[in-house]
């Protein structure tokens, strides 16, 4: 059986640096990943995809959330082994033919070094090596050192500048050279809920469920999360905010890291969107098919065990007639990066197909994510509302379309409009304990108004809707 000199060296076995074994594979690989660490710091740090492609040229596929900052130097990337939303700033070196391995949520600022290699002081061209350890949610200020064999324990926080000879217990701080424990950390993580789209139906969730948890507040504008963020506050919530367009892959990466980084997300609500009368057919698509469709599958990757989340859609998405079981696979199934060129998606040219596309979709999306949050331990669900009182329905109650929306009332089953409140009951109910068994459905809550289009008084609609 070939001999694996990194296995050796990771149980302690010395090696001249001269072995052949070890030249032909150490040497070598050490060549390939300073000439990728090389590409990288000459990439243009606006091209994020080409510099991804390389990272995981060097180290393997990357793992949700996690985000080096060139330029950094990594001399054997074989051997660095790194978890979900771990965050390098710039200037990271790191040693790693004894083995590094790095968990979920660790952070490190500029400059940080870790070196699993030393030397034998009797002769110095024989090397030993020691793994290092860095556990989940740990944080390691700018210019730490970690030396061989380090163990950096969980919510541990390492000061700049510290030289670290020796294991960091579990939640404690420790500081100077070489690095000693000053303080002990009496942390109680919390866990994390995201809202995208901070108006009324949003807004009434986010409340029913962001009792002793941080409610991150995510909107295109920043102006209205941070309106948004001063009423929860008032009401006693922990918030943060972050301007995310919906519409932007980019953005909803940037949404990811930032809300893992808080501590586990425990649960989505997608509630932003635009509509047929606020936006033109290729900004529908793009928004509410397309960029829910990516919230979905990059939440997917990332939501804790035990959590859940719960997309707002639409009654317009049940007024389209069936689709084709093609159709409805590709829209639950096909990857996001295809969705909006799938031929019967770019025939549309109406605003009002466009929204009901995209509505259908996100039900559809939603069972097809079901699958795969399963495996996370978690559920998600939709709510397709019909007409629910929020700033914009009353601007339309108010506006030259007042008639319409009065008659669709008047021949809905219900008689009346929804509030946010019935909405945010409903969704406080996939959310929590008792919805536990549902996961892949859409509830139609419209006061029976697509019962009455389909069957009913509304049926005249379906000429213009």
């Amino acid at each position: 059986m070939e001999k694996n000199v990194f296995e050796e060296l990771r149980a302690g076995k010395p090696y001249h640096i001269l072995d052949p074994d070890y030249v032909e594979q150490v040497h070598s690989e050490m060549k390939r990943c300073r000439h990728i660490c090389w590409k990288i710091a000459q990439t243009d740090p606006d091209e994020r995809e080409e510099i991804v492609k390389l990272e995981e040229e060097l180290l393997g596929p990357l793992k949700p959330g996690t985000f080096l900052t060139p330029p950094f130097q990594v001399d054997l990337g074989c051997r660095l082994f790194l978890g979900e939303n771990v965050f390098a700033n710039h200037g990271l070196t790191v040693m790693s033919v004894g083995t590094i391995t790095i968990d979920d949520g660790v952070m490190m600022g500029p400059e940080v070094g870790l070196f699993t290699v030393n030397h034998d002081p009797d002769d110095i061209r024989v090397i030993q090596t020691k793994e290092i350890h860095i556990c989940k949610n740990a944080w390691l200020g700018s210019r730490v050192s970690v030396m061989p064999g380090v163990t950096i324990g969980e919510g541990a926080i390492v000061a700049s500048g510290a030289v670290v000879i020796r294991d960091v217990p579990p939640r404690t701080v420790v500081a100077g050279v070489p690095a000693k424990v000053i303080k002990t950390l009496y942390i109680m993580i919390k866990e994390v809920s995201v809202l995208v789209g901070a108006g009324s139906i949003g807004m009434a969730i986010a409340r029913r469920v962001g009792a002793g948890r941080i409610t991150v507040l995510a909107d295109y504008s920043i102006e209205n999360a941070e309106r948004a963020a001063k009423i929860m506050e008032d009401a006693g919530f922990e918030t943060r905010t972050i301007r995310t367009d919906l519409g932007s892959k980019e953005d909803i990466l940037e949404l990811v890291r930032f809300a893992t980084s808080l501590g586990p997300v425990k649960c989505l609500i997608g509630a932003a969107g635009v509509s047929p009368s606020q936006a033109p057919v290729e900004k529908i698509l793009q928004v509410d098919l397309y960029g829910t469709s990516v919230l979905l599958e990059e939440f997917g990757k990332v939501i804790a065990e035990g959590g859940s989340g719960v997309v707002i859609s639409s009654q317009s998405g049940h007024r389209l007639p069936a689709l084709s079981l093609e159709e409805n696979e590709a829209l639950a199934t096909a990857p996001v990066e295809e969705l909006l060129h799938l031929p019967f998606i770019q025939s549309i040219t109406d605003t009002l197909k466009a929204y009901q596309y995209s509505k259908r979709c996100n039900v559809l999306r939603v069972a097809g994510e079901a699958c795969k949050w399963g495996k996370r331990g978690a559920t998600i669900n939709s709510i397709s509302p019909g007409i629910i009182i929020t700033p914009l329905a009353n601007d339309e109650l108010h506006g030259p379309k007042a008639q319409g929306y009065l008659d669709m009332i008047k021949g809905m089953p219900a008689g009346r409009a929804g509030t946010p409140d019935e909405i945010g009951d409903l969704a406080e109910f996939f959310l929590s304990s008792r919805g536990r068994f549902i996961s892949g459905a859409d509830i139609l809550a419209d006061g029976g108004c697509t019962a009455s289009y389909w069957y009913g008084d509304l049926q005249y609609l379906k000429a213009t809707h």
